[in-house]
């Protein structure tokens, strides 16, 4: 199956994932970050796309099997954050699978950031209509400062 990581950055999660076998295409709105992705993560089975996830003319061209959400969410102002599910969900074939590390930063001053503040009850609360939770658990290995903060989520688009 094929797997959007949107907010991909300079796509080591693109090639992590395309190195495990999966046809993987990367998508940031920074055009610094796509050049800098296709110079030094340039893998088999994996591609990488400027562009912006709420773009619906974009997002008509392609559907995907799995999203993987690796602290993407966080980094969406809290006003956005019905798009970006809804935008995710257009993406997302039918049943389709969203894997999501999200980063709950729940210390941060509402409204600064980002990272934005979010938490756990909020990201349930926020997929919930468009998802089913699969499972969820704390990560193993957390990024340094993130230990506690992290929750590993899988989802499943509703049909």
């Amino acid at each position: 199956g094929t797997i959007l990581v949107p907010g991909c950055g300079t796509g080591h999660d693109v090639a992590d994932l395309a190195n495990a076998g999966f046809e993987t295409h990367g998508l940031d709105v920074s055009q610094i970050a796509i050049d800098r992705a296709q110079k030094t993560n340039t893998v088999e089975r994996a591609s990488y796309l400027h562009g912006d996830l709420f773009d619906l003319e974009l997002n008509r061209k392609s559907t995907y099997d799995a999203i993987w959400e690796h602290t993407c969410y966080c980094a969406i102002h809290p006003s956005r954050r019905s798009d970006y599910i809804d935008s995710v969900s257009r993406w997302l074939r039918p049943e389709g699978i969203f894997v999501g590390l999200f980063f709950t930063n729940t210390q941060m001053p509402t409204g600064e950031g980002p990272p934005y503040e979010t938490s756990r009850e909020d990201v349930i609360e926020m997929f919930a209509p468009n998802f089913t939770l699969v499972t969820e658990q704390k990560p193993q290995a957390y990024y340094p400062g993130r230990e506690g903060r992290e929750w590993l989520m899988i989802w499943r688009r509703k049909a």
